[in-house]
Formats: structure tokens, sequence, C-alpha cells
């Protein structure tokens, strides 16, 4: 078709994941897998979560937020059903003795 003009393709990255990186005193780094519907919280201290049934919407709200951490707080963690990816133990000196 001579002289359409279409827009061009949006691209993706390869991997699919959108990352951010947060205004926030616990969250580090959010990954977000919009294929899968999966938001992957790194927090500061080292551990790691994995939310479900993360909308696209929801990535959105979270990214556009005023306060990263409070939007975090209030409209993921808890809301979504969340599994953690790694737990960050204790130095040895700070476990508590029996």
């Amino acid at each position: 078709m001579a002289g359409v003009n279409l827009p061009a393709p949006v691209e993706q990255p390869v991997s699919g994941l959108q990352t951010f990186v947060p205004q926030s005193s616990f969250l580090a780094l959010l990954e977000y897998d919009q294929q899968n519907l999966t938001l992957t919280s790194h927090l500061k201290n080292g551990a790691i979560y994995q939310h479900k049934f993360v909308l696209p919407a929801d990535w959105a709200a979270l990214q556009t937020s005023q306060n990263h951490g409070k939007h975090w707080s209030a409209n993921i963690k808890g809301k979504k059903l969340s599994v953690k990816i790694k737990t960050v133990r204790a130095p040895h000196s700070e476990r508590k003795r029996s």
C-alpha cells in the first residue's frame, strides 16, 4: 500500500522484563514481566519477593506514584499472591542465643 505511513513498532526488551529503580528506603529494584503478570521486588536488605497477577495498570500506578515504597506496601505487599524467593538471614553475631 503506497503512501500509507504505519507507526514504527515499539521494541520490547528481549527478556520481556521491564525494570524500575524506585526512590525508596527499602526497595532496591523492581522487575515486571507483563507476559506472566509477575513483579519481582528486590529489597535493599537482600530479600527478593515474586508477586503474581500484577496487572499492567498495577505496574504503571506503582511507577508513577508519589511514594514508591508506600504504594508498594499498600497495593502489592499482602495484596498480591507472593512468594519469597530469597530470605536474608541475620549475621551469626546478631542471631538470638538459646
